[in-house]
């Protein structure tokens, strides 16, 4: 994980019952970065150069992609 900072207000109202959650930048082993949420962890567990994988939610018609720490 390149950085990452933690939401205590919804950024949007479709989230407010996720707070707190880690919104994050995750440099790809591709090369490029992507904005995403860090999931499956306490935010205080959360580090900069955490290793984290891919996990997806299904939202209606797409899916989001989400990261968790590797376990």
């Amino acid at each position: 994980m390149f950085t990452y900072t933690v939401a205590f207000r919804p950024t949007h109202p479709a989230f407010a019952d996720r707070v707190p959650y880690v919104i994050a930048v995750v440099e790809l082993e591709e090369g490029p970065k992507m904005t995403t949420n860090i999931v499956n962890v306490e935010p205080a567990a959360v580090v900069i150069g955490m290793e984290v994988e891919a996990t997806f939610e299904d939202v209606g018609d797409v899916a989001l992609v989400h990261f968790h720490p590797v376990s």
